[in-house]
């Protein structure tokens, strides 16, 4: 090469390629105006640069000349994301599932206005009493609404009426000790809702919170709630399994209701059926085998065989209507049998008018008008067969199942009676003739009770 040499920085762009750009690049510079040649300042031989909108120059090539690119680098394959797997909630531990008890004896509890307390009213295993009712000792300025006593009967639910619910205490049986629900939350604004029964653990309330539109599980002791749901408002009736390990509940969003299932250990809610018009769940059978509702499944409207009281066999998930006429709509509650096979429900007497329908009128605002035209029916889940065990309201089973406790005005004035499950031999077990509150609980001995000797 003649004169100076000259340094040519190139680009790898294969073996053809860089033997044909060696016999075209001389040891002076190129020639000014070759389009295809490659400059010092060219981006092949230079860092690149930042970039920009002008239109890059483009290569020429000469007749017969072949330039090669780069091998493109291929995209990576697709790899599809993996489809979400439901993940169930916690599972709760099981609790043995209560059996009836040996005996009907213990105590009948009703709520009396007229002192403004509960009443108990200790029978024996005949269902006769063996004492007076005498008041339980509650230091109380209004006039309670009993809730449900726990599984053992130790503690009683009772409520300061409150909109849309009331405000909860606990009475414990055994220490006489009256106490707010929620400790924790003294001084603060109270915490309002509605009671939906107990575990069968009998240390933990199944509670619905006006505030939160939620359904606790609360721990007496401690107050600590767990999250079971958060439901659309207030939901449509609420039970806990006799295991512990799961609740039922209905929830209204706007028109639509759902009965939903969810795990007592909170989460893995999931529905079960939807229903048609205004619905209400009653409670699980203590043997666990079926839940108890009103307002039928969505898609049996033409179904008018039964009443409005339907059971859903939960091993089948397969439903039907009970034959009786209840009355629903009107605070009525029908009650299982403590063997799950017998449901204890108000209905109405045929050829009677019922009286608060007649007045149009609700139990708040004329007791007595539930006595008339109601009574006491007991239907076989299993079998379909059923008969009025007596006329009257708010019936109860004694623990042992043999017997049904409720309210009759047959004496002329609301009096707590006591009849066979079967209808016969009935019996009046107060004589006071004061006004007696819609609602009684039958509870076993086995704790020190309030009223004194009269437990015993």
């Amino acid at each position: 090469m003649n004169g100076t040499p000259c340094t040519v920085r190139f680009m790898r762009v294969g073996i053809l390629g860089i033997l044909l750009a060696l016999s075209l690049i001389g040891c002076a510079g190129p020639p000014q105006g070759d389009a295809g040649a490659v400059s010092a300042a060219s981006p092949l031989t230079s860092p690149v640069p930042a970039r920009t909108e002008a239109a890059p120059t483009p290569i020429q090539l000469r007749p017969g000349e072949t330039r090669y690119g780069p091998t493109a680098t291929p995209w990576p394959t697709f790899t599809p994301r993996p489809t979400p797997t439901r993940r169930p909630g916690p599972t709760a531990t099981p609790f043995p599932t209560r059996q009836p008890a040996e005996s009907a004896s213990g105590i009948i509890l009703y709520p009396s206005s007229d002192h403004q307390t509960i009443m108990a009213l200790p029978v024996d295993e005949r269902g006769r009493k063996t004492a007076e009712a005498a008041p339980l000792p509650l230091p109380l300025d209004f006039e309670p609404l009993l809730g449900p006593p726990s599984p053992d009967g130790r503690y009683l639910l009772l409520l300061q009426p409150a909109e849309p619910g009331g405000i909860p205490y606990l009475f414990d049986r055994q220490t006489q000790q009256l106490r707010p629900l929620f400790q924790d939350n003294a001084g603060q604004q109270a915490i309002v809702g509605w009671p939906y029964g107990w575990h069968p653990d009998g240390r933990q309330v199944l509670f619905w919170s006006f505030s939160d539109e939620a359904l606790w599980l609360v721990q007496i002791e401690t107050g600590q709630r767990t999250v079971l749901a958060l439901t659309g408002g207030p939901v449509q009736g609420a039970a806990l399994s006799p295991d512990g390990q799961e609740v039922a509940y209905i929830d209204r969003r706007g028109a639509e209701e759902t009965l939903w299932v969810a795990s007592t250990a909170g989460g893995d809610a999931h529905p079960l059926l939807d229903l048609r018009g205004p619905s209400y769940l009653f409670g699980w059978s203590p043997d666990g085998a079926y839940l108890l509702f009103a307002g039928g499944p969505e898609g049996k409207a033409g179904d008018r065989t039964g009443g409005p009281l339907w059971v859903m066999d939960l091993a089948g998930q397969s439903y039907h209507p009970l034959s009786g006429p209840f009355l629903f709509g009107w605070g009525f509650e029908p009650v299982w049998s403590p063997d799950g096979r017998r449901v204890a429900y108000v209905g109405s007497i045929p050829g009677e008018a019922f009286g608060c329908a007649q007045k149009r009128a609700p139990q708040e605002a004329d007791p007595l008008c539930s006595f008339a035209g109601t009574g006491i029916y007991v239907e076989d889940v299993t079998t379909g067969e059923g008969q009025r065990a007596a006329r009257g309201v708010a019936p109860v089973w004694s623990p042992d199942g043999t017997m049904i406790a409720y309210l009759s005005n047959q004496s002329g004035a609301p009096e707590v009676w006591v009849v066979n499950a079967d209808g016969t031999n009935p019996r009046q077990l107060t004589e006071d003739s004061g006004l007696k509150v819609f609602r009684l609980a039958w509870v076993p001995k086995g704790v020190s009770q309030a009223a004194g000797s009269t437990g015993r």
